[in-house]
């Protein structure tokens, strides 16, 4: 500070009206780290939230320097609702936080996009993973989850979670990968407790559209009475010319005039 009595007084207000401003800089900053927050992280597991995922996996599928191919993991606890409404939402938090431990825990080596979609469901983004690993690494997953979370009391039984998963490559859509993943999640819950379901790029059949669309599209079968059945002779092994019985399969006929398998529509069939 200058000892001249005016030039005194001069610093002092720039002193103070620095000091100002770098508090209202401080506060600005604050509050947009906690919009940010806010705006991408689920306030449970502090994962990313749907939005977070969604712009970030949007990234990676179109990146050539960090995504190759991969896989899109799609876990759905398994009747979360249920569970809140009889144990919580206290409890059914906790649950939701071990759950997001597992899945860090299990992804941790291999650079994942982990986040909380909605309500029970997670995803994790996988990029450069083989399909044989990805397998593996779902029932990791599924082994812990069972593991640590039923005899920790946090389940009331071990039909604890399913997992969908849509493998892709650089290049893919979102939604159409996302889609195909919700689509492969159906297919596990088919299957029984614990269980996984894989869909690559050239088995998703009728899954290029999203899981909203299925409702006003199998309304579109039964207006146009699009169902179909395929019977195909079953023969005894005793005496091959003699048939036993036939089996009797289900399609539906799409608009272009090809056959969708039972197992692509029956899960969102059972869904809605």
């Amino acid at each position: 500070l200058p000892w001249t009595r005016e030039l005194r007084q001069v610093v002092l207000a720039m002193n103070q009206m620095t000091a100002r401003v770098r508090q209202l800089f401080s506060e600005e900053a604050a509050m947009a780290e906690q919009w940010h927050k806010e705006a991408y992280l689920d306030p449970v597991t502090e994962l990313g939230n749907r939005r977070h995922f969604e712009a970030r996996a949007a990234h990676l599928l179109n990146s050539t320097e960090e995504f190759s191919h991969g896989a899109l993991l799609l876990l759905q606890l398994h009747k979360l609702q249920t569970y809140n409404e009889e144990h919580g939402f206290a409890a059914g938090d906790e649950l939701l936080r071990q759950t997001a431990a597992i899945l860090q825990k299990a992804c941790s080596g291999v650079s994942p996009l982990v986040s909380r979609l909605n309500g029970a469901d997670f995803a994790a983004l996988i990029p450069n993973l083989p399909s044989g690993e990805v397998q593996a690494l779902a029932k990791t997953i599924l082994a812990a989850a069972i593991g640590e979370l039923h005899p920790a009391g946090l389940t009331q039984s071990v039909d604890v979670a399913h997992i969908g998963i849509a493998l892709c490559q650089y290049g893919d859509k979102l939604g159409e990968t996302l889609a195909r993943a919700d689509q492969a999640l159906r297919m596990a819950q088919q299957k029984g407790p614990g269980q996984f379901h894989s869909l690559d790029r050239l088995n998703q059949s009728a899954v290029q559209f999203g899981t909203l669309a299925w409702q006003s599209h199998l309304q579109q079968y039964l207006t146009r009475k699009a169902l179909v059945a395929h019977g195909q002779p079953v023969y005894s092994l005793a005496s091959p010319i003699r048939t036993v019985h036939y089996e009797v399969l289900l399609r539906a006929r799409e608009a272009d005039g090809s056959l969708t398998p039972a197992g692509a529509f029956l899960p969102m069939a059972a869904r809605h």
